[in-house]
């Protein structure tokens, strides 16, 4: 078995141990290394070897011999696309004199409308930007292609606007991606996060890109739940996932996305079983099967009025989301044999919903209708009741054991 121990590193020693002017010199050698390789894969693309192995597209074969992920594997088809497009990109590359920044930043010039124009003053725009550092390299991409928008306008009628969103899953299943968006599309972004972001005054420990990104989920699942105008104020979104009996008794489900064929943290399927519709499959030893139950709401739509009443929209202390934004929490987790019922029920918004789970939360709803939540590491919060139980409401079983 191989040694992985420092030997590497000592053997490549003269190669780290460099000063910032060797460091410099170094990363420039790199730089145009990968516009070296950029070509390369523009050839290859080209060529379409890539297919000798039964792969369907470049980038899937990027990913699966080279081990690159899929939004790596489209950097680089982008860049090689440029250098083998436009020679004045690729010389000026080749030769040192545009670093990766730079040639970032003139990919973004390189859509389809501006094709045409781009081809005709590729040369001025890299002697322009060549000796400029990366921001000044933006700078200047950027009133290109106003320029080239104001042209375009002034001679082919007006293009819808472009509006661009691309995202992968990274090895941790996390999402990466980038868009671009016109003024319209990014006035309307701006105010969607305006109106979805939070702020938990005293208690509030998220930095305001946390809470940005916390108001585009919120935005994406509201969405989710109320995308049609018909019908009761809650839509459970259509997503399909499915869990071993066997494992529902463990501390965590294993579970698979079946629209994507992936698995599932246990959190996320713990949140996502507390309020769905469940579809029984009797599957025999082979696994294949054999038996398909009814699908059946886990909380049914009388109750889930009767918790609207009661809770009027998410009760985590301190959040104001309407029932809109609101699935029904099961207080004592519905695979762990936790009853289907108003004391064991209480609304939380998507993000505290999942919040709930990932940190393990200890919910109790007192006969009062008012929530205590627990961390962990003891901290206590309270909220209070909305509107109080409503009239008739379920005894709760500690008020049976009061008059027993």
């Amino acid at each position: 078995m191989y040694d992985y121990g420092m030997s590497s590193v000592l053997a490549h020693a003269e190669s780290i141990l460099l000063s910032p002017t060797e460091l410099a010199a170094a990363l420039e050698v790199h730089q145009q290394q990968a516009a070296v390789l950029a070509l390369a894969v523009a050839h290859v693309q080209e060529a379409g070897r890539w297919a000798d192995d039964g792969s369907v597209t470049m980038r899937s074969w990027m990913r699966d011999t080279c081990r690159m992920s899929d939004r790596d594997a489209g950097e680089w088809l982008r860049r090689g696309k440029l250098l083998n497009h436009f020679e004045p990109i690729a010389e000026a590359a080749l030769d040192g004199l545009l670093s990766h920044s730079q040639l970032t930043e003139l990919e973004r010039c390189n859509r389809p409308k501006y094709e045409a124009l781009l081809r005709e003053m590729v040369e001025g725009l890299v002697n322009e930007v060549a000796p400029l550092d990366a921001q000044l390299t933006a700078a200047v991409c950027q009133r290109w292609r106003e320029r080239a928008d104001a042209i375009i306008e002034e001679h082919e009628p007006a293009e819808e606007p472009e509006r661009s969103l691309s995202f992968s899953r990274a090895g941790d299943h996390a999402v990466l991606g980038r868009f671009t968006l016109d003024d319209a599309g990014g006035s309307e972004l701006e105010t969607a996060i305006r109106n979805a972001i939070t702020h938990e005054g005293k208690n509030e420990t998220r930095s305001l890109a946390q809470r940005q990104g916390d108001a585009f989920f919120d935005i994406c699942a509201f969405y989710n739940k109320n995308h049609r105008a018909k019908g009761t104020k809650r839509n459970l979104p259509n997503m399909s996932f499915s869990v071993h009996a066997d494992t529902l008794t463990g501390k965590n489900p294993e579970a698979i996305n079946l629209d994507e064929w992936r698995h599932m943290s246990g959190a996320y399927a713990d949140t996502k079983m507390c309020d769905c519709a469940v579809h029984k499959v009797l599957r025999d030893a082979t696994d294949q099967p054999q038996a398909f139950g009814r699908t059946q709401y886990i909380v049914p739509q009388r109750l889930f009025r009767q918790l609207v009443e009661r809770d009027c929209g998410c009760r985590f202390p301190g959040c104001t989301r309407t029932v809109k934004h609101c699935d029904a929490h099961h207080i004592q987790y519905w695979r762990n044999m936790g009853l289907t019922d108003y004391w064991n029920l209480v609304l939380l918004c998507t993000r505290h919903h999942h919040l709930v789970h990932q940190q393990s939360l200890q919910l109790d709803l007192q006969p009062t209708g008012e929530l205590r939540v627990t961390w962990r590491d003891g901290r206590e919060r309270v909220s209070p009741p909305r509107h109080g139980p409503p009239r008739g409401a379920p005894p709760h079983p500690s008020a049976v054991f009061a008059f027993a």
